[in-house]
């Protein structure tokens, strides 16, 4: 079903166009570039060949640079955090597939926050970029457990 309705909204946009040229699809520094590659190589592959498109894709080197491609609408085709979709349509981006599920972070630490929050004063929690959900839920947990002026 998915394959289906990934097919219909990616081929219509696409035949609009013809293929004539090679489409890119831009991956966000979710992951390092080869488990970027490996982890939607597949899917690529299986998008050109319903399509009959070639698709090329490119890994974006920060998140910063990520976020500027997409407002800039350098590529063809993106990928991005559920929370970035309604951000990215209202800047004439059309989503044309939607996953059900979403991917979950968790924060782990050798001591229970509710045993012993001092020990977390004076720690410092790192994120992958304060554009992530990850940055946001850990600020958002620091700000739960009355953390945010001792952690940094």
């Amino acid at each position: 079903m998915m394959k289906a309705a990934l097919f219909i909204s990616l081929f219509i946009s696409i035949q609009a166009h013809g293929c004539e040229k090679e489409y890119s699809f831009q991956l966000g520094p979710f992951f390092s570039t080869s488990m970027n590659i490996q982890i939607w190589s597949e899917f690529s592959e299986e998008v050109s060949r319903l399509s009959g498109c070639k698709i090329q894709m490119v890994s974006a080197p920060s998140y910063e640079n990520y976020l500027d491609q997409i407002i800039l609408k350098k590529h063809d085709l993106y990928l991005a955090p559920d929370s970035y979709g309604p951000s990215m349509a209202k800047r004439g981006l059309t989503v044309v597939l939607h996953t059900d599920g979403g991917i979950t972070g968790y924060i782990v630490s050798r001591y229970d926050i509710k045993k012993n929050k001092q020990a977390f004063t004076g720690t410092r929690l790192i994120t992958p970029s304060p554009y992530t959900r990850m940055h946001l839920e850990a600020k958002d947990w620091l700000a739960k457990h009355g953390l945010t002026d001792t952690v940094t």
